[in-house]
């Protein structure tokens, strides 16, 4: 795994563990008259949230928080290219081995300026660096506790052994546990009893709760969150709350004298300001803080224990919750984030139409069956459709109209799917006309598209390739952009052909950089005779085909205008004579 994945894996889990440590905090200010070993408890849920990387599978998709890195990692940086699965380059692309964007019932690949590289993103470029940064810290952190470990293990040179794990030292501000498997607790020499006989009840206590092994992992998570504030106030505020569940338990039962005197040592070593340790000590916390609570704390009624420990276990099982596995509804390949929106330099499109606006003559995807549809509109269930589209073939498109109703229904077969489309009324389409957006000639590289292509950039050249047959297989007009600082496609024009050498379709492309994303990649489908009989081409919020029904002569009866847009399908169908 590289230092960027196990970096965004760091920062994923910091993350979620920064919302259980926000959810505690607020948590403790309800828990203030409850026993302390509910937020002790609490705590420690914060601590798996920040060392594991995964958690309990158990809530549902949309309940769950989703990683909130995926889409910043996926985010482009610098310049990129699109690429439509009905252009040369696209092939390059896949060639070179870049992955297909499936979308709106087209493909398109997502590429570096020169066309096949990996292009740069947040995750590929931005991460490493952050990663050599929270490396260093950590090396940092790390050499910081080593030290502390030394200068302590300096301290504790010549200590001598009072009984069984008890040691006493000269050299050290108050007493501690150390050690993971045999832990020892370690007392000042000067100190005396009774405070002794106190401060061994609070030790003990710590060895008891296991708090040495609890503050070691402690402080590996801090270590390894170093870059994360709150979990360095996570770790202040459970020490706190780890020494004060220590006092409760050790001054259990003790006398108002004894508990006198083991406020009096608080006061005694509340001077001693120790570094950050993963090392317990009966000076940790705010001393003051600690003898207010011991002189006001009064076991609460065991009900109230109960409830709030019901309380505290089920913000415990939804702070550790992750979402759970769930079987993919089909057996469809993941596809990877769409690309940025293109930039809006010359912007043609028009917005999506909405299922709310009236003025809309469109109708959306039916729930209806398609006999059930043909019904409704009025057509018999063996009607003849009125078109299909291609004539031979694998139908892509069935029409059923009714030019004197202007009433008509059909599907669009496209990616496996066939939604139904219905349309009530005939009338000027929502959007421009496609067919006027080119010359009757096909060979014309002329678009009102792309107007004046070569006021747009600089040593401006056009290009014509062709067959053997001399025939134009492709025509390119390329220009230095200065803002992108490098000469880039302004537009062009594939073509290709049927065996009787008619022109079958024309792949057409323009800078969305320059002229915008209405079209910018489309597909021109010509008959015999070439007339166009269909175009189909990416827009901003998704896919547009156009069809056209002829009825003798070069000009189009009708045209059916289908847009795919958020999983509807909208028609127009729009008089042309």
């Amino acid at each position: 795994m590289s230092l960027a994945a196990v970096f965004s894996r760091v920062l994923t889990m910091s993350l979620t563990g920064s919302a259980a440590i926000l959810a505690v905090c607020l948590a403790r200010l309800a828990l203030r008259r409850a026993p302390a070993w509910l937020p002790c408890a609490l705590w420690a849920v914060v601590l798996v949230r920040l060392l594991c990387p995964v958690g309990l599978p158990l809530l549902p998709e949309p309940v769950a928080m989703a990683d909130p890195l995926t889409a910043w990692a996926d985010d482009y940086l610098g310049e990129t290219t699109i690429y439509q699965d009905n252009t040369p380059e696209y092939r390059q692309a896949v060639e070179a081995g870049r992955v297909p964007v499936e979308e709106g019932g087209g493909r398109y690949v997502v590429t570096a300026p020169d066309g096949v590289s990996e292009p740069a993103t947040v995750g590929s470029r931005v991460f490493p660096v952050l990663g050599s940064v929270w490396l260093a810290g950590l090396a940092g952190m790390l050499f910081v506790g080593a030290a502390h470990w030394r200068r302590l293990r300096r301290r504790l040179t010549g200590c001598v052994r009072l009984r069984e794990n008890i040691w006493l030292a000269d050299r050290i501000p108050g007493p501690f546990v150390m050690g993971v498997i045999r832990p020892r607790i370690y007392l000042p020499s000067w100190l005396e009893e009774p405070a002794r006989g106190l401060v061994l009840r609070h030790e003990r206590q710590h060895i008891r709760q296991r708090d040495h092994w609890t503050r070691l992992l402690a402080w590996a998570a801090l270590c390894l969150h170093w870059f994360n504030p709150l979990v360095w106030l996570a770790f202040s505020l459970s020490g706190r709350d780890m020494e004060i569940r220590c006092d409760e338990n050790a001054t259990r039962g003790l006398s108002p004298a004894l508990r006198a005197d083991y406020a009096a040592a608080l006061l005694r070593f509340a001077a001693q300001r120790r570094p950050v340790s993963p090392s317990p000590a009966f000076s940790e916390g705010d001393a003051g803080a600690r003898i207010r609570r011991l002189a006001r704390w009064k076991r609460p009624a065991a009900w109230a224990v109960g409830i709030a420990a019901l309380c505290c276990g089920i913000l415990a099982v939804g702070l550790l919750a992750d979402p759970a596995a769930t079987p993919p509804e089909s057996a469809a390949p993941s596809l990877p984030s769409p690309p940025p929106e293109p930039s809006p330099a010359a912007p043609q499109s028009t917005p999506a139409p909405s299922p709310d606006d009236a003025a809309a003559p469109a109708s959306y995807v039916s729930g209806m069956t398609l006999p059930e549809l043909m019904t409704d509109c009025g057509f018999a269930a063996d009607a003849t459709p009125y078109a299909v589209w291609p004539e031979t073939g694998e139908p892509e498109l069935t029409l059923w109209f009714d030019p004197d109703r202007g009433v008509g229904c059909g599907t669009l077969y496209a990616d496996g799917a066939s939604p139904l489309f219905r349309f009530d009324q005939t009338g000027p389409c929502w959007y421009a006309n496609a067919i006027d957006c080119w010359p009757a000639d096909p060979f014309d590289p002329a678009c009102t598209l792309a107007p004046d292509p070569e006021s747009t950039v600089r040593d401006y050249q056009e290009t014509t390739d062709r067959d053997e047959a001399g025939r134009i297989v492709r025509w390119t007009a390329t220009g230095f952009l200065e803002e992108a600082g490098e000469t880039v496609t302004v537009r062009s024009d594939a073509y290709t052909y049927r065996e009787d050498g008619t022109l079958a379709c024309r792949d057409y492309f323009h800078s969305d950089r320059l002229f915008g994303t209405w079209l910018f990649h489309c597909r021109l489908w010509y008959d015999e005779q070439q007339r166009l009989t269909r175009a189909s081409g990416t827009v901003t919020h998704g896919r547009t085909d156009y069809f056209y029904f002829y009825q003798g002569g070069n000009r189009p009866a009708w045209q059916l205008c289908l847009d795919e847009s958020g999983g509807f399908l909208a028609a127009w169908m729009t008089p042309m004579e």
